[in-house]
């Protein structure tokens, strides 16, 4: 029919409600137009908000332009719409540990401080509090600094969730050296980030 790849073109007719349509050859936010062309060289994709959701939908219009000297069927003359769906694969975001500024925690020789999700933090955005487990990969004897719950005093703990620190349950235990380090790491059960470095 005389129909190139750059004679197929797409309108936006509904732009995607969870994302955005990227398109190498737009320069304006009132572009609204790709060729089938643009999508072979891979000048379309399509941009996620990261929001959880898992699908979404792009409304279009086909309209096939011919060369000079031919001429469409009639019922190709006209754009013809339809819906493009979109499926979105979710991507694990790893967990971070967020330390205060100075990364340094200060008590007296002997004493022991409650740990705060302003003293030690995870930020995950795709993980509930009760699924990011931290790990103490140092301070396992109770004759030194540990780490312990105030539901099991004295005995020293090797990791405790995200949930039981904002419950403020979560104790730091100052025995022995006076310039003690923690190591942390925490998890998602997917991604695992750390360790990280306390003093």
């Amino acid at each position: 029919y005389g129909v190139r790849e750059s004679g197929v073109l797409f309108h936006v007719i509904t732009p995607p409600s969870r994302g955005r349509l990227d398109v190498h050859l737009w320069r304006r936010p009132e572009d609204d137009t790709f060729t089938l062309l643009d999508l072979n060289n891979d000048w379309v994709g399509y941009v996620h908000d990261g929001s959880e959701t898992s699908e979404d939908s792009v409304v279009l219009e086909l309209e096939l332009v011919t060369r000079s000297g031919y001429i469409l069927p009639s019922y190709l003359q006209s754009r013809h719409r339809f819906v493009l769906p979109v499926r979105v694969v979710a991507r694990n975001d790893a967990p971070s540990i967020v330390l205060p500024p100075a990364n340094v925690l200060r008590l007296a020789a002997g004493s022991s401080k409650t740990l705060t999700n302003q003293i030690i933090n995870v930020v995950d955005s795709d993980t509930p509090p009760n699924r990011l487990r931290i790990s103490v990969l140092n301070l396992k004897e109770p004759e030194g600094a540990y780490i312990e719950s105030s539901q099991v005093p004295g005995t020293p703990l090797h990791s405790f969730t995200m949930e039981q620190l904002n419950q403020d349950i979560i104790t730091y235990v100052h025995r022995g050296s006076p310039d003690t380090q923690i190591v942390l790491k925490v998890t998602d059960g997917l991604e695992t980030t750390g360790p990280v470095i306390s003093q």
